[in-house]
């Protein structure tokens, strides 16, 4: 039946399967073979047998797909499931894309496949996988690229992702969350323009906390025409959710003693004040500021319209919007160094003081009909 290529059309069990497989390995006189195979192991079965046939030209088609000897080897590991760390590259993943649905759509067994940590892969290879996904229409069936289960709904998400078109996309939260993973756990330089993204001001804090915890260190995103990377995301998030910007997102470039280095993180942090709509409160307490520093901050909160106050290391209270020119002046005097100087942190202090006296100074107005 084999020679006489009868079998096409019938579903082969186990039996029938190890004795194909059988004659696929003991002769080379077997050139095409168009099979119907319904059962994971049967499958399993008949491409154990083409990685070892005779006949290395062998031309085999399963379900109305034809499958390569030389890829033989990659279906087995997509029977099994796992084809992740596999040092898989874009050929390997348009094999994959090819097959996919042939087995998804045939196998009752083959509802997953993990693909994650094959780092030689591109976007284009990714992107071959999630789009043929969503043109077969492969229901049911679940893809982990990065760290979570990608089904066809999830995977127009990723794709917009990976191909930097979310303005395209309001973030609800559920999309939101999509997003948030695939930037976490991509393993590609991600450039993300979300300038036009329709996406919820409460919400961008969760962006710059991905952005964090981003696997690729390349990965950018660009909000309020400014280009956010991984080292100035946390700055970035603080500001955001009005939050104390921490310490540390300074404080190891102080520590290797690198002016360069210093100058490149206050330089992200006073862009951030400048540009972030949502910054109402810098907080700045925690830092360790100098004179340059603090003027530089200042000057930039002044052109913010949005920040109404500052919080400096030191101070008994925040510089409101009107001390920003007055704080500045008062640090032109002061020596320069980091931290503050105390005659700094005293002169700013007096502002504070001043500030507070006035306003308790004040008469209530009076109102009436």
């Amino acid at each position: 039946a084999l020679l006489r290529k009868e079998l096409k059309g019938k579903a082969l069990g186990p039996r029938e399967a190890a004795t194909v497989g059988q004659a696929i390995v003991s002769t080379d006189r077997i050139r095409r073979l168009d099979l119907t195979v319904k059962e994971d192991g049967v499958m399993l079965v008949l491409m154990k047998s083409l990685d070892r046939a005779m006949n290395r030209a062998l031309q085999m088609r399963i379900n109305e797909r034809p499958i390569r000897v030389e890829d033989a080897e990659l279906v087995q590991r997509m029977l099994r499931h796992n084809c992740s760390n596999a040092d898989l590259d874009d050929a390997s993943f348009s094999a994959i894309a090819s097959t996919l649905p042939m087995l998804a759509k045939c196998l009752n067994g083959f509802r997953h496949l993990d693909l994650s940590g094959n780092t030689r892969v591109t976007s284009a290879g990714l992107l071959k996988v999630l789009n043929t996904m969503l043109a077969q229409k492969v229901e049911g069936f679940a893809v982990h690229l990065f760290g979570f289960p990608i089904r066809s709904g999830a995977a127009r998400i990723v794709r917009y992702v990976l191909q930097n078109r979310l303005s395209r996309l309001h973030l609800s939260p559920e999309i939101l969350t999509i997003v948030e993973l695939t930037i976490v756990n991509c393993p590609l330089p991600l450039e993300l323009d979300m300038d036009n993204t329709d996406i919820d001001p409460q919400q961008i804090g969760q962006i710059f906390g991905a952005l964090e915890r981003a696997e690729c260190k390349e990965t950018k995103v660009k909000m309020w025409e400014t280009e956010v990377t991984t080292a100035s995301a946390t700055i970035y998030r603080s500001l955001a959710e009005c939050r104390p910007v921490p310490g540390e997102s300074l404080s190891h470039a102080s520590s290797i003693n690198s002016d360069r280095v210093w100058d490149e993180r206050i330089g992200a942090l006073t862009t951030a004040v400048a540009v972030v709509p949502l910054a109402s409160r810098v907080d700045l307490s925690q830092m360790i500021l100098g004179r340059d520093d603090a003027t530089r901050i200042l000057d930039a909160a002044g052109t913010n319209p949005a920040v109404m106050s500052v919080a400096l290391p030191q101070l008994s209270g925040d510089l409101t919007r009107p001390m920003f020119a007055p704080a500045v002046d008062a640090l032109e005097g002061a020596e320069p160094g980091r931290p503050l100087p105390a005659s700094a942190v005293a002169a700013l202090n007096e502002l504070v003081e001043e500030a507070e006296e006035q306003e308790t100074s004040e008469p209530a107005e009076e109102t009436g009909e």
